[in-house]
Protein backbone atom coordinates (compact mmCIF):
# COMPACT_ATOMS: atom_id res chain seq x y z
CA UNK A 1 0.00 0.00 0.00
CA UNK A 2 1.35 3.45 -0.96
CA UNK A 3 1.63 5.72 2.11
CA UNK A 4 -0.84 8.58 2.23
CA UNK A 5 0.52 11.72 0.58
CA UNK A 6 3.04 9.88 -1.59
CA UNK A 7 3.40 11.04 -5.23
CA UNK A 8 1.01 9.42 -7.70
CA UNK A 9 2.44 6.76 -9.95
CA UNK A 10 -0.12 6.98 -12.75
CA UNK A 11 -3.43 5.34 -13.59
CA UNK A 12 -1.92 1.94 -14.28
CA UNK A 13 -1.28 -0.48 -11.48
CA UNK A 14 1.98 0.36 -9.76
CA UNK A 15 4.82 -2.14 -9.81
CA UNK A 16 6.63 -3.22 -6.66
CA UNK A 17 9.61 -1.05 -7.63
CA UNK A 18 7.39 2.03 -8.06
CA UNK A 19 5.72 1.42 -4.69
CA UNK A 20 9.13 1.07 -3.04
CA UNK A 21 10.31 4.34 -4.61
CA UNK A 22 7.20 6.25 -3.50
CA UNK A 23 7.50 4.86 0.02
CA UNK A 24 11.16 5.91 0.22
CA UNK A 25 10.35 9.45 -0.93
CA UNK A 26 7.50 9.70 1.58
CA UNK A 27 9.64 8.58 4.52
CA UNK A 28 12.53 10.80 3.44
CA UNK A 29 10.30 13.92 3.39
CA UNK A 30 8.62 12.94 6.67
CA UNK A 31 11.99 12.46 8.37
CA UNK A 32 13.25 15.89 7.29
CA UNK A 33 10.03 17.64 8.33
CA UNK A 34 10.15 15.96 11.73
CA UNK A 35 13.69 17.22 12.22
CA UNK A 36 12.77 20.76 11.18
CA UNK A 37 15.18 20.91 8.27
CA UNK A 38 14.26 20.33 4.65
CA UNK A 39 17.96 19.91 3.84
CA UNK A 40 19.00 17.70 6.72
CA UNK A 41 22.74 17.31 7.04
CA UNK A 42 22.60 14.34 9.43
CA UNK A 43 20.76 11.04 9.69
CA UNK A 44 19.88 8.32 7.17
CA UNK A 45 18.32 10.77 4.68
CA UNK A 46 21.02 13.41 4.73
CA UNK A 47 21.17 15.63 1.66
CA UNK A 48 24.31 15.20 -0.43
CA UNK A 49 26.50 18.28 -0.71
CA UNK A 50 28.25 19.16 -3.94
CA UNK A 51 32.02 19.35 -3.43
CA UNK A 52 33.27 22.91 -3.25
CA UNK A 53 35.84 24.26 -5.71
CA UNK A 54 38.52 23.88 -3.05
CA UNK A 55 37.70 20.22 -2.42
CA UNK A 56 37.65 19.62 -6.16
CA UNK A 57 41.13 21.10 -6.63
CA UNK A 58 43.18 18.68 -4.52
CA UNK A 59 42.42 15.00 -4.31
CA UNK A 60 45.39 12.99 -3.15
CA UNK A 61 48.78 13.74 -1.62
CA UNK A 62 51.49 11.13 -1.32
CA UNK A 63 53.34 10.68 1.97
CA UNK A 64 56.32 8.39 2.18
CA UNK A 65 55.41 5.12 3.87
CA UNK A 66 51.69 5.93 3.87
CA UNK A 67 50.72 5.99 0.20
CA UNK A 68 48.05 8.22 -1.25
CA UNK A 69 45.86 10.00 1.30
CA UNK A 70 42.71 11.92 0.36
CA UNK A 71 43.05 15.65 0.84
CA UNK A 72 40.11 18.02 0.29
CA UNK A 73 38.24 15.64 -2.05
CA UNK A 74 38.19 16.04 -5.81
CA UNK A 75 36.17 13.39 -7.64
CA UNK A 76 37.91 13.54 -10.99
CA UNK A 77 41.40 13.31 -9.53
CA UNK A 78 40.37 10.66 -7.03
CA UNK A 79 39.18 8.48 -9.88
CA UNK A 80 42.41 9.08 -11.77
CA UNK A 81 44.49 8.18 -8.72
CA UNK A 82 42.61 4.89 -8.29
CA UNK A 83 43.42 3.70 -11.77
CA UNK A 84 43.37 4.45 -15.47
CA UNK A 85 45.71 6.46 -17.65
CA UNK A 86 47.32 9.19 -15.56
CA UNK A 87 50.03 11.49 -16.90
CA UNK A 88 52.99 11.90 -14.54
CA UNK A 89 55.36 14.87 -14.62
CA UNK A 90 58.53 15.50 -12.61
CA UNK A 91 58.99 18.91 -11.03
CA UNK A 92 62.16 20.38 -9.55
CA UNK A 93 62.18 23.30 -7.11
CA UNK A 94 64.65 24.93 -4.74
CA UNK A 95 64.30 26.79 -1.47
CA UNK A 96 66.01 27.89 1.69
CA UNK A 97 66.09 27.71 5.46
CA UNK A 98 66.87 31.32 6.40
CA UNK A 99 68.33 31.72 9.88
CA UNK A 100 69.63 34.49 12.10
CA UNK A 101 70.95 34.83 15.62
CA UNK A 102 68.16 36.15 17.84
CA UNK A 103 68.10 37.23 21.46
CA UNK A 104 67.11 33.72 22.54
CA UNK A 105 69.19 31.80 20.02
CA UNK A 106 68.65 30.65 16.45
CA UNK A 107 65.58 31.96 14.59
CA UNK A 108 64.16 30.83 11.24
CA UNK A 109 61.98 32.66 8.70
CA UNK A 110 58.80 30.88 7.59
CA UNK A 111 56.13 31.77 5.06
CA UNK A 112 52.43 30.98 5.45
CA UNK A 113 49.20 30.98 3.54
CA UNK A 114 45.58 29.92 3.91
CA UNK A 115 43.06 29.85 6.75
CA UNK A 116 44.08 28.40 9.11
CA UNK A 117 47.55 29.44 8.06
CA UNK A 118 49.97 26.69 7.06
CA UNK A 119 53.61 27.53 7.76
CA UNK A 120 56.44 26.25 5.61
CA UNK A 121 59.74 27.07 3.97
CA UNK A 122 60.17 29.47 1.03
CA UNK A 123 60.67 27.59 -2.23
CA UNK A 124 59.81 27.69 -5.91
CA UNK A 125 60.56 26.53 -9.43
CA UNK A 126 63.64 27.19 -11.50
CA UNK A 127 63.74 29.75 -14.27
CA UNK A 128 65.29 28.92 -17.66
CA UNK A 129 69.04 28.33 -17.34
CA UNK A 130 69.01 28.86 -13.56
CA UNK A 131 71.07 26.68 -11.23
CA UNK A 132 69.60 25.14 -8.09
CA UNK A 133 71.50 27.39 -5.67
CA UNK A 134 70.65 30.59 -7.54
CA UNK A 135 66.98 29.59 -7.75
CA UNK A 136 66.96 28.83 -4.01
CA UNK A 137 68.38 32.27 -3.17
CA UNK A 138 66.00 34.09 -5.52
CA UNK A 139 62.90 32.29 -4.25
CA UNK A 140 63.89 32.71 -0.60
CA UNK A 141 64.45 36.45 -1.03
CA UNK A 142 61.26 37.00 -3.03
CA UNK A 143 58.99 35.05 -0.71
CA UNK A 144 60.34 36.47 2.57
CA UNK A 145 61.48 40.00 1.63
CA UNK A 146 64.90 39.26 3.15
CA UNK A 147 68.39 39.48 1.69
CA UNK A 148 70.37 36.31 2.31
CA UNK A 149 73.85 34.79 2.13
CA UNK A 150 74.09 31.18 0.94
CA UNK A 151 75.89 28.90 3.41
CA UNK A 152 75.50 25.43 1.94
CA UNK A 153 73.18 22.61 0.83
CA UNK A 154 70.90 20.81 3.29
CA UNK A 155 69.55 18.04 1.08
CA UNK A 156 66.25 17.50 -0.69
CA UNK A 157 62.73 16.21 -0.12
CA UNK A 158 60.40 14.28 -2.42
CA UNK A 159 56.63 14.09 -2.55
CA UNK A 160 53.72 13.45 -4.89
CA UNK A 161 50.55 15.41 -5.51
CA UNK A 162 47.80 15.34 -8.13
CA UNK A 163 45.91 18.23 -9.68
CA UNK A 164 43.75 18.57 -12.78
CA UNK A 165 44.16 14.90 -13.58
CA UNK A 166 47.97 15.05 -13.64
CA UNK A 167 50.19 13.35 -11.07
CA UNK A 168 53.32 15.28 -10.06
CA UNK A 169 56.52 13.82 -8.63
CA UNK A 170 58.28 16.76 -7.02
CA UNK A 171 61.81 17.20 -5.68
CA UNK A 172 62.75 20.29 -3.67
CA UNK A 173 66.41 21.08 -2.96
CA UNK A 174 67.05 23.13 0.19
CA UNK A 175 69.98 25.32 1.24
CA UNK A 176 71.00 26.89 4.51
CA UNK A 177 71.02 30.71 4.32
CA UNK A 178 71.82 33.53 6.69
CA UNK A 179 69.75 36.73 6.67
CA UNK A 180 71.89 39.82 6.03
CA UNK A 181 69.15 42.42 5.52
CA UNK A 182 65.63 43.11 4.33
CA UNK A 183 62.32 42.84 6.16
CA UNK A 184 59.67 40.09 6.21
CA UNK A 185 56.95 42.70 5.68
CA UNK A 186 58.25 43.01 2.10
CA UNK A 187 57.36 39.42 1.16
CA UNK A 188 55.77 38.85 -2.25
CA UNK A 189 52.15 38.10 -3.17
CA UNK A 190 52.52 34.31 -3.15
CA UNK A 191 52.18 34.08 0.63
CA UNK A 192 49.83 35.71 3.10
CA UNK A 193 52.55 36.25 5.69
CA UNK A 194 56.26 35.86 6.40
CA UNK A 195 57.51 35.77 9.99
CA UNK A 196 60.53 35.08 12.18
CA UNK A 197 60.20 32.22 14.69
CA UNK A 198 62.50 30.91 17.40
CA UNK A 199 63.55 27.61 15.86
CA UNK A 200 61.73 25.41 18.40
CA UNK A 201 58.49 27.36 17.81
CA UNK A 202 59.01 27.05 14.06
CA UNK A 203 59.28 23.27 14.33
CA UNK A 204 56.00 23.17 16.27
CA UNK A 205 54.19 25.48 13.84
CA UNK A 206 55.27 23.94 10.53
CA UNK A 207 52.72 21.93 8.53
CA UNK A 208 54.89 19.48 6.59
CA UNK A 209 56.96 16.74 8.30
CA UNK A 210 59.55 16.54 5.50
CA UNK A 211 60.26 20.28 5.82
CA UNK A 212 60.48 19.92 9.61
CA UNK A 213 63.26 17.38 9.08
CA UNK A 214 65.11 19.89 6.87
CA UNK A 215 64.86 22.60 9.56
CA UNK A 216 66.25 20.20 12.18
CA UNK A 217 69.17 19.53 9.84
CA UNK A 218 69.61 23.28 9.36
CA UNK A 219 69.77 23.81 13.14
CA UNK A 220 72.63 21.31 13.40
CA UNK A 221 74.48 22.92 10.50
CA UNK A 222 73.95 26.43 11.91
CA UNK A 223 75.21 25.38 15.34
CA UNK A 224 78.28 23.93 13.65
CA UNK A 225 78.84 27.21 11.77
CA UNK A 226 78.59 29.20 14.99
CA UNK A 227 80.97 26.88 16.86
CA UNK A 228 83.52 27.12 14.06
CA UNK A 229 83.22 30.93 14.04
CA UNK A 230 83.91 31.09 17.78
CA UNK A 231 87.06 29.11 17.16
Amino acid sequence: MVPEGAPAVGTKRATGRQLHTCSAIYHKVAYRKANGNSGASKGPYAARRRPSATRQKWAFRYNAGQGFRRQWGGRGIAAAARGGAVRTVRDVSAGGVIVRRGAGGCEVALVGRGTPIRWGLPKGGLEAGETLDRAAVREAQEETGLRVRLLGPLGDIHYWFATRGVRHQKTVHFYLMEAIGGDVSDHDWENDEARWFPIDEALAAMAFPNEIAIVRRAREAWNGEQSAARG
